[in-house]
């Protein structure tokens, strides 16, 4: 497990397994994540690895299934924050070929959107919010998911529109912020 901190007398932990912070500390792990919380005041996040590929084979593949992630900014997140949706389609459409390209595209776009009663958005139409991200090609829609160095941006992106405004070109972020929210 890997955890986000707010006091800054606690940047130490980041990156530590709970029984590493427990063992430095000399404390039985459950009293120190107690500890810790109050200390915080709740604002710690952590990673926690569990279930199995074939289990995530059988969700993703499945008709209903979707795919999203809950990775969060700050401290040292976990790489899904940056390559979720690169390993959903690298391992998925390329390299397992369990997934049609199409099939994974809608899985993230128009299928979660008409899910949640998202209207205007996830798919290509008049009237409709434009995202969009524009990719090299599938052969290079790469992300390298390390722990150490969580955030890699991955290879392949060539363009990203956010409400139709870029906020990713071939140098990187644009620095424009399109945010919108859409009522359902």
């Amino acid at each position: 497990m890997q955890q986000r901190y707010s006091s800054p007398g606690n940047k130490w932990m980041e990156g530590k397994s709970c029984q590493e912070i427990a063992d430095i500390l000399e404390k039985d792990p459950i009293d120190m994540v107690m500890d810790l919380l109050a200390e915080e005041r709740l604002a710690v996040t952590m990673i926690s690895f569990y279930g199995s590929e074939d289990i995530l084979d059988k969700v993703i593949t499945h008709p209903q299934g979707t795919v999203g992630t809950d990775g969060i900014l700050g401290g040292k997140p976990h790489p899904r924050l940056y390559g979720t949706y690169p390993r959903y389609f690298r391992t998925f459409v390329r390299d397992k070929k369990r997934l049609t390209l199409s099939d994974a595209v809608r899985k993230v776009t128009s299928y979660p959107a008409s899910i949640l009663g998202i209207n205007n958005r996830g798919i290509i139409r008049e009237g409709y919010w434009v995202n969009l991200v524009v990719l090299l090609t599938q052969k290079q829609f790469l992300t390298a998911l390390r722990m150490k160095k969580p955030a890699v941006y991955p290879v392949g992106i060539d363009a990203v529109l956010v409400n139709g405004i870029m906020a990713v070109d071939e140098y990187g972020c644009t620095g424009n912020r399109p945010e919108h929210v859409t009522s359902a």
